[in-house]
């Protein structure tokens, strides 16, 4: 289930199409949601501006999603692994690259897109007013890639990281450092972004932050280790072990009460608590969060789909 942050809900993202079932993955942008079924088909819903609900004939076999925030392109990565495109293409994020196949995985970031290919090497295109998709020319052995606002993140098989493009916020206003990787860094074994803020999770369940420090995002808590996951929205969440999970650099839609006490956590994405049990919570003061959540007061994400 895929719940939108808008109270309005003018592009219907709440309201999934009637039938949809056997859903195994998500991707979702302000306007829109895809869903990857098991079969391997795509179903697309929210704004249609730009034809980004209408999924071309020649998607199938699809084995993973994903779209742009804003200007929403949907990528669909095919089991023979080629790459299709449709919807907005006012950056260009629906010209895949003519040839480009092998590719093992996909990400799309605010206006750019990236795929992964199996040898290890990366490829991207659409908007490059940031040089996001200046792919450095000695970059291989790559193992994951992360789309961010108008940067790239490529995490090696060795640990490491590498970053290009845009330093500076989302709006431009003021340097973040996100593609200032710190020195030495490395046994990483997987990335958040947000914004133009990086958390990365160590091998060793320590967590490393740069970029921006809105509301102190890089200020990680003394001593924190046992991390198993790391997501942000608004604040920065850190689910350990043992089903706990830290918060920092929090913004003012959370209070204390309800992020006091967390246990029993799988991982959190998007402020939205998976507990271990399959249960969904999604945190937030805003009016309609108590909707929200009786809405997912049945919903359990570990057991076979409930049909409605």
């Amino acid at each position: 289930m895929q719940v939108a942050f808008t109270d309005k809900d003018a592009y219907g993202l709440t309201r999934a199409p009637t039938g949809l079932n056997k859903v195994k993955a998500i991707a979702s942008a302000y306007f829109n949601v895809m869903a990857l079924k098991e079969d391997g088909t795509v179903v697309v819903w929210g704004n249609n501006q730009d034809k980004q609900c209408e999924v071309p004939r020649n998607v199938k076999n699809v084995t993973a999603v994903a779209i742009n925030n804003f200007n929403a392109c949907c990528l669909a990565l095919k089991a023979d692994g080629t790459v299709v495109a449709w919807g907005s293409n006012v950056n260009g994020q629906c010209n895949v690259p003519g040839g480009l196949t092998h590719v093992a995985a996909i990400a799309a970031g605010e206006t750019h897109c990236l795929a992964l290919k199996t040898d290890g090497t990366v490829v991207a295109w659409g908007n490059n007013d940031n040089g996001q998709c200046d792919v450095p020319k000695e970059l291989n052995h790559v193992a994951r890639i992360y789309a961010g606002n108008d940067f790239s993140l490529a995490l090696k098989k060795d640990g490491t990281v590498v970053a290009w493009g845009s330093n500076k916020s989302p709006d431009k206003m003021y340097y973040c450092g996100q593609c200032d990787v710190p020195s030495g860094l490395n046994g990483v074994v997987d990335i958040a972004i947000n914004g133009a803020t990086c958390i990365a999770l160590k091998s060793n369940g320590t967590v490393v932050v740069w970029g921006d420090n809105y509301y102190g995002s890089r200020n990680v808590p003394a001593g924190l280790h046992d991390v198993v996951s790391v997501s942000k929205w608004a604040s920065v969440f850190a689910v350990k072990a043992d089903g706990t999970v830290s918060v920092w650099g929090k913004f003012p839609l959370f209070n204390e009460a309800e992020l006091t006490g967390l246990s029993n956590v799988l991982t959190i994405s998007n402020a939205t608590v998976v507990f271990r049990d399959g249960a969904l919570k999604k945190l937030g003061i805003r009016s309609y969060m108590e909707q929200i959540n009786e809405l997912l007061a049945d919903v359990n994400v570990l057991s076979n789909a409930t049909e409605k």
